[in-house]
């Protein structure tokens, strides 16, 4: 059986293993952080809207406070896998609308 991973510019992501390597180093994620990552590295440059991103990852309909859910999410995501979760890469907010993986995406 194929083993899918995702490696983008230093994010190692192992789906079957649930592992996750940011320069070398193994980072720990809890269940969601993780499903919400990998979401986002398969759809690598597509804008995810809060709604697509909500219903994939808890798999239940969208609801008023699933925004909040998800920006939540995002944040502990990136303050596990960026040097500076103050100077967004990777994970693009596309304001309004969601988020997308872009590992050339970096705030100046």
């Amino acid at each position: 059986m194929p083993v899918t991973v995702y490696f983008d510019h230093g994010i190692i992501v192992s789906p079957a293993h649930r592992k996750v390597f940011v320069s070398g180093m193994e980072i720990e994620l809890v269940k969601k952080e993780f499903d919400l990552l990998c979401l986002l590295m398969r759809n690598h440059g597509i804008v995810l809207t809060y709604n697509q991103i909500f219903e994939r990852v808890w798999g239940m309909e969208y609801i008023g406070g699933g925004k909040d859910t998800v920006w939540n999410q995002i944040r502990r995501v990136r303050d596990k896998i960026q040097v500076d979760p103050g100077l967004p890469h990777f994970i693009k907010t596309v304001h309004g609308v969601g988020y997308s993986f872009d590992p050339r995406y970096k705030v100046a």
